[in-house]
């Protein structure tokens, strides 16, 4: 085992997990931490959730098209990918 690797690890999982405390500890509700407390605006929340959903599905099927047709095929997913998300931009 890597141990200054390790040792790393851990201190970045107890900064994130101190770091998502302290500014978690306004949120009450659920509404409030799926919301930001509506602070940002319909364009912002649209955008992440695309953006999750692009993510998670590029994750899942990209290894699938990489295995099916090579490279080739996780990089024509991509291009298609990067096309929607500028055409999305043009319309947001």
């Amino acid at each position: 085992m890597n141990t200054p690797l390790f040792i790393a690890f851990i201190v970045f999982l107890f900064v994130n997990l101190a770091l998502g405390l302290y500014k978690g500890r306004n949120v009450k509700t659920m509404k409030d931490y799926a919301l930001a407390n509506r602070a940002m605006g319909t364009g912002t929340l649209m955008i992440t959730i695309v953006a999750t959903m692009i993510g998670s599905n590029y994750a899942t099927n990209g290894f699938t098209s990489a295995q099916n047709h090579g490279i080739i095929g996780l990089m024509i997913m991509g291009l298609g990918y990067a096309i929607g998300s500028l055409l999305l931009g043009r319309i947001v």
